[in-house]
């Protein structure tokens, strides 16, 4: 599990993502590094969510296609998932080109009409995971907002869980928890949080 959340607002579009990596079957280890990339010559960003691959080839082949515009973004995001050598690939890609636009791609086919296998979507938001903690099942009653999306975020770092992979209990997300902002002004990247095993010890680091 990885925590991949996006929120399209009047003004900007955010995304959440962490940054811890767990080795599965034989390699286990954890370690760490970005699971989100920004654009360089235009405000856009994409936070992703992998099973198996090298997640560096997926950003080596958006970067190499030099995304133009919002139409070349989404193409080449679509190329890119498709050529991933993993089992599951899931993008969010957030963009301003004269407004905010948040879209979904994903290998898989996606539950509630979210998406088919390699189809951009158009959200106006997605929280992966989040009706697993109390914060998300509130954000489906009354709306998702930047407050909850962010309580939600963390409630998945401190919540072990044991996915389908039947990998055991313990903690999925964790690291770095970043929120980034795409709007007309540029990409902002604030960590909000640093998670080691369910515990937030941002403020520790920080000191």
């Amino acid at each position: 599990m990885t925590l991949l959340n996006g929120l399209c607002g009047k003004r900007s579009v955010k995304l959440w993502s962490d940054s811890l990596y767990v080795g599965l079957g034989d390699n286990a280890d954890e370690f760490y590094g970005s699971k989100a990339f920004a654009g360089l010559d235009w405000p856009f960003a994409a936070a992703f969510a992998a099973i198996n691959g090298n997640p560096k080839q997926l950003i080596c082949d958006m970067g190499n296609a030099k995304p133009a515009n919002l139409l070349d973004l989404l193409a080449c995001a679509t190329t890119a998932a498709e050529n991933y050598q993993g089992d599951t690939i899931r993008m969010l890609i957030a963009a301003y080109e004269e407004r905010p636009r948040l879209f979904l791609i994903s290998s898989e086919q996606m539950p509630l009409g979210y998406s088919t296998p390699f189809q951009p979507v158009e959200v106006d938001h997605y929280a992966d995971g989040a009706l697993a903690v109390p914060a998300g099942r509130m954000a489906v009653k009354r709306g998702y907002n930047v407050k909850r999306m962010r309580t939600v975020a963390k409630q998945l770092a401190e919540t072990p869980e044991e996915p389908r992979l039947g990998l055991g209990m313990r903690h999925w997300i964790g690291g770095d928890i970043q929120e980034i902002t795409v709007d007309a002004d540029g990409i902002k990247v604030d960590t909000i949080a640093h998670y080691v095993d369910g515990v937030d010890v941002g403020e520790m680091v920080k000191g």
